[in-house]
């Protein structure tokens, strides 16, 4: 794929562009740009970062409740067959 292709991309793929040509051609600019708003950029990743980590949570609890739920289903066919 050619950084030409990025450009057409939708959304954001316009400004990847931009980011990655300036990066290409002048990279000192492109740290003082980012930079710039360091609090910004830490609150963005910190976020980015909790909203996996309680994506993890939820996906780890369902899976220990589905667990559950499946292991009381079989202990009570088995009591309805042998009692």
């Amino acid at each position: 794929m050619s950084a030409g292709n990025v450009r057409d991309w939708p959304l954001m793929g316009e400004r990847l562009y931009a980011a990655w040509s300036l990066a290409s051609s002048n990279f000192t600019e492109l740290l003082k740009r980012v930079r710039a708003r360091p609090v910004g950029n830490v609150r963005l990743c910190l976020g980015k970062v909790a909203s996996v980590g309680l994506g993890l949570v939820s996906f780890v609890a369902s899976v220990i409740i589905a667990g559950r739920r499946h292991q009381l289903l079989v202990s009570r066919e088995a009591l309805a067959t042998n009692g």
